[in-house]
């Protein structure tokens, strides 16, 4: 069922973000009611961490939060398939891509954080950086 409300949810217009977050929230209800089941459960696992990877991002939560929850999820796929992991599996690709898409939004944080910086007011530095008005006492 999971698998099916993620797979719903890329089929939702983008003017309907309230379905499509339903949808999300609805496949990871069933992943993690899987693992509630069985721990152990690889594939759930493996489910839980495309959806954050691929929900860009999931609802309520910044898009880092979920590359690193899709990270979390396929690394515990990875340990529990262990050396039943079939040639060909491509967890180590989505790993590399959660990695890859987690650095990039670090670098747009930052950037973000060094323009805001850069363009702070006059009023926002400490009042004895401030020019005293002309005239006055």
């Amino acid at each position: 069922m999971g698998a099916a409300r993620r797979g719903q949810s890329a089929g939702v217009p983008p003017d309907n973000a309230s379905e499509r977050a339903r949808l999300l929230a609805d496949a990871e209800a069933k992943f993690k009611q899987a693992l509630g089941f069985d721990p152990n459960y690889a594939n759930a696992n493996f489910d839980l961490g495309l959806l954050y990877l691929d929900a860009d991002p999931f609802p309520g939560w910044r898009r880092w939060r979920g590359l690193k929850a899709a990270r979390q999820y396929l690394s515990e796929y990875k340990r529990l398939a262990g050396s039943g992991l079939k040639a060909g599996d491509p967890v180590d690709e989505y790993l590399a891509a959660a990695q890859k898409a987690e650095e990039r939004e670090q670098k747009r944080l930052e950037r973000q954080r060094k323009k805001a910086a850069s363009e702070a007011k006059p009023a926002d530095k400490p009042a004895e950086d401030q020019p005293k008005p002309e005239g006055g006492n």
